[in-house]
C-alpha cells in the first residue's frame, strides 16, 4: 500500500494521467462532482462510481483473450441501448503502458 510520500502521489498522478490520455477524458472527469471541461454540469456521481469500478475490473484481466471479451460486450451493450458510436482510438493509445493490448 503507498504511503502517500511525495513519490507515491507522482506515480498516482502519472497513472492517471495515462488512464485520462487512455480514455480520452479530461482528468477531472475521475473526480465527484467535477465540472466537465466544456462547462457542461457534471456526470452523476453514480456512473463515476460505476466507470471506476469497470477501470478498477477491467485492469485485473491479465489475459488478453478475456479482456477482448469484455469490451466486445461493452460494446455490443452500448449498440444495442443505441448509444453512439465511440470515438476511434487515437494512435498513441496503442503504446500507452499499463494499457496495450486492451
Amino acid at each position: 500500500m503507498a504511503k502517500n510520500t511525495p513519490k507515491d502521489r507522482a506515480a498516482a498522478a502519472a497513472a492517471l494521467t495515462r488512464i485520462a490520455n487512455f480514455l480520452d477524458v479530461p482528468i477531472a472527469a475521475f473526480y465527484e462532482a467535477a465540472p466537465e471541461a466544456d462547462g457542461a454540469a457534471p456526470i452523476d456521481p453514480a456512473r463515476h462510481a460505476e466507470i471506476r469500478e469497470l477501470i478498477r475490473q477491467f485492469l485485473r484481466l491479465h489475459d488478453p483473450k478475456a479482456r477482448g471479451r469484455c469490451l466486445a460486450y461493452v460494446r455490443r451493450a452500448a449498440d444495442e441501448a443505441g448509444c453512439a458510436p465511440a470515438p476511434a482510438p487515437a494512435a498513441s493509445r496503442d503504446s500507452t503502458p499499463g494499457l496495450e493490448g486492451s
